[in-house]
């Protein structure tokens, strides 16, 4: 007896990429820029506390474990020498400069990336902006022609450009961490 398996939803498939997406409306993206060529690391030093925690009935914490400092690199220019963080007593300040930090060197990845990525950032728009005057046009004279005659066109419809701008803006704006 052969088994078979049935997988709800069917099996699983990996979901297509920007660049495959953009493809589809006949933007061509290099291979040589397919790949995010940035990235940002840290790493956490911490140290015991002797202060017990939220002890209950089933379990208590012997102490605390506390940040001490923090180190970040990156490979964005401009940011490729490490940083260090050092806490002055409250973790919590320490972590939410460590997470500004990372939004500079994040904004930095992003503008040299728009660089790269202004022609087809520009084709998108360009598109966009056909697509809606033939909308326009479009409904301007299909109120002279007899119903039933006038069938919409996908060429007409911007929103396709508008889908693969966004993404490609949230690919370029997300550093990996």
């Amino acid at each position: 007896a052969k088994v078979v398996y049935k997988f709800k939803g069917g099996a699983y498939t990996s979901p297509r990429t920007i660049f495959e997406k953009l493809e589809d409306l006949n933007i061509v993206v290099p291979q040589d820029l397919r790949f995010y060529p940035y990235v940002a690391v840290f790493d956490y030093e911490a140290y015991f506390t002797g202060e017990p925690q939220y002890p209950t009935t089933d379990l208590a914490f012997h102490s605390r474990l506390e940040p001490a400092s923090v180190s970040i690199a990156s490979n964005v220019p401009g940011y490729t020498v490490p940083f260090c963080l050092i806490s002055s007593g409250d973790p919590k300040a320490m972590v939410v400069d460590m997470v500004n930090y990372l939004s500079v060197i994040q904004t930095r990845a992003s503008e040299l990336l728009r660089q790269k990525f202004q022609p087809h950032l520009d084709e998108l728009n360009h598109k966009i902006d056909n697509a809606k005057a033939r909308r326009r046009r479009f409904r301007a004279t299909r109120s002279r022609r007899k119903s039933g005659q006038v069938r919409y066109r996908a060429q007409m419809d911007p929103e396709p450009y508008i889908t693969a701008k966004m993404s490609l803006d949230r690919w370029i704006d997300n550093l990996p961490v």
